[in-house]
């Protein structure tokens, strides 16, 4: 569990810099003479101002080229930087970071936010394991006429003493993930009166949970096929390209504030030894 916690908090900090980091690679602000802050010139659109950081000038000094490569690099790359980012906060912090702010912002619907827990679990369901896996199926084919999808093969039939319910899980033709699996249609249903609960479609039912399974399929490459997955592959090149090129910034810039602060120390001691 704390390892799952010390990951979805370095996903939500990700996710984070991910807009602070577009935002610093943005145009100086205006002065009011129609220039940039402190410059002075012909008149540049926003985009022209903006375009020098998608480039690298591969004939500057090193130092130069390390940081155009992370702020270029950055840029291009920046929607599935923040797909991999949010999924990933997704996968950690499922439960509460996640479905706090995905019901902020959209619809979402979630088994644990739907159903609370019981007072005392359901030891006991009036409903047997057969018994459910038919009621599952009845209800299945009614959401498949109902909403036109196909029911391709069952998956799983599960049952929480907690909330006491059952849940009937299938893969239809409608799903998004084309590898693993994961994201299969399913009912929720109440394990003594076999009354509907909820239903969960892969997408198109709910934004919230639409967007949910994509992050997911996305971050797993299990959808658009090779291409996509080689893709993937890529960016995790371009993931460590930008941490090593972060560091290195860090670290110069730290470097010269250390000798700056060296600097003003040592002028500092020899103004007070000059009034002495």
């Amino acid at each position: 569990m704390t390892g799952v916690w010390i990951l979805g908090i370095c996903a939500v900090v990700w996710t984070l810099d991910c807009f602070v980091g577009v935002y610093l690679t943005l145009p100086a602000r205006r002065a009011r003479g129609g220039h940039p802050a402190g410059q002075e010139g012909v008149t540049r659109s926003w985009w022209d101002r903006w375009k020098p950081a998608w480039l690298v000038k591969w004939g500057s000094s090193a130092y130069r080229i390390n940081f155009d490569l992370h702020r270029a690099g950055g840029l291009w790359t920046w929607v599935l930087l923040l797909i991999f980012a949010w999924s990933s906060v997704y996968m950690n912090l499922w439960d509460t970071v996640y479905t706090w702010t995905t019901q902020t912002l959209f619809e979402y619907h979630t088994i644990w936010t739907e159903n609370p827990t019981r007072a005392q679990p359901l030891e006991q369901p009036k409903l047997s394991w057969r018994e459910a896996q038919a009621r599952g199926e009845t209800l299945m084919a009614e959401q498949a006429a109902q909403h036109g999808f196909v029911v391709e093969q069952p998956v799983a039939l599960g049952f929480d003493a907690e909330r006491g319910t059952y849940t009937w899980q299938v893969y239809t033709n409608k799903e998004i993930d084309d590898r693993s699996r994961r994201y299969t249609t399913q009912v929720l249903f109440d394990a003594d009166s076999g009354a509907l609960r909820l239903v969960l479609l892969p997408s198109g039912q709910y934004t919230g949970n639409t967007i949910s399974n994509w992050l997911y399929a996305l971050h797993m490459a299990n959808v658009f096929g090779l291409p996509y997955r080689i893709l993937v592959c890529v960016m995790g090149l371009v993931v460590t390209m930008l941490s090593v090129t972060g560091v290195y910034i860090w670290w110069k810039k730290r470097r010269s504030r250390l000798v700056a602060a060296r600097r003003r120390t040592a002028s500092n001691g020899i103004t007070v030894t000059s009034l002495g």
